[in-house]
């Protein structure tokens, strides 16, 4: 039995149809939070989600959902604060830290 999913979906929600991955369009915020509260609430109970931002195939969370220049210590506090104050269990990557 499992109780343990990665989903991807969050990570999908800049994607442009027909577009290389790299060339995405900007996140709309509400979008990411219904995204990660219907997670939390279909899992509840009966699963576990692994919670991440990025691995090797993906643009580091800061440039791609942040603001890498003026404000990259406030935006990475940000989205790792987000992360984990969700139920699941947390993945940071090499670099991520």
């Amino acid at each position: 039995e499992l109780s343990m999913v990665f989903q991807f979906e969050h990570i999908n929600l800049d994607k442009q149809n027909g577009k290389r991955k790299w060339d995405l369009k900007d996140l709309d915020p509400q979008e990411l939070h219904r995204t990660f509260s219907k997670w939390q609430i279909e899992l509840g109970g009966c699963g576990w989600n692994s919670l991440f931002w990025n691995n090797h195939d993906l643009p580091r969370i800061i440039s791609r959902w942040g603001d890498d220049q003026e404000y990259r210590t406030i935006s990475g506090k940000m989205l790792a604060i987000y992360l984990h104050f969700m139920q699941g269990t947390p993945y940071i990557y090499q670099g991520e830290e």
